[in-house]
C-alpha cells in the first residue's frame, strides 16, 4: 500500500513538472507579445479600489511588474495570447485571466479573500 501511494505521488509530481515545463516552453514562444504595457483595472464587484493603473513587462512570454514597488505581477502569456497571471499589492492577491491579441489585451480578475472582481485592459506602449 505504501509503495502505491509513493508511486502515485511520484506520478503526480512528474505530471506537474511536465505541465510546468510545457507552459514555460509555450510562454517562451510568446515573444510576439514582448514589451511594456499600460494596464487599466476596474472593480465591478466588491469594495476594492474602483480603478487602478499600472504597467507590466512581458519578456519571453513571462509577465513581471514594472515601476511599482508596492505591487508585483507574475505569470505567463502563451503564444496563442492566453493570459494567466497573479497580481499582488499589499495584502491583496488577484487572479487574472484573459487574452492578448496584437498590442492589446483584456480579461477579468478576482480576489477570493476580499470578494472583489472586475475587468482589465492593457495596451503595449509605442
Amino acid at each position: 500500500m505504501r509503495r502505491q501511494k509513493l508511486a502515485g505521488c511520484v506520478s503526480i509530481s512528474l505530471l506537474a513538472l511536465g505541465l510546468t515545463a510545457a507552459l514555460s516552453l509555450r510562454a517562451a514562444a510568446g515573444n510576439q507579445f514582448d514589451g511594456i504595457y499600460n494596464v487599466d483595472v476596474s472593480t465591478d464587484v466588491g469594495t476594492c479600489d474602483k480603478t487602478y493603473h499600472g504597467t507590466i513587462t512581458i519578456e519571453g512570454g513571462h509577465v513581471t511588474s514594472t515601476g511599482n514597488a508596492n505591487a508585483t505581477a507574475w505569470g505567463l502569456v502563451g503564444s496563442d495570447g492566453t493570459v494567466s497571471m497573479q497580481f499582488h499589492r499589499g495584502d491583496e492577491l488577484a487572479h487574472v485571466a484573459g487574452h492578448a491579441k496584437g498590442i492589446k489585451g483584456q480579461g477579468t480578475w478576482s480576489n477570493s479573500v476580499s470578494l472583489c472582481g472586475g475587468r482589465w485592459w492593457a495596451e503595449r506602449r509605442g
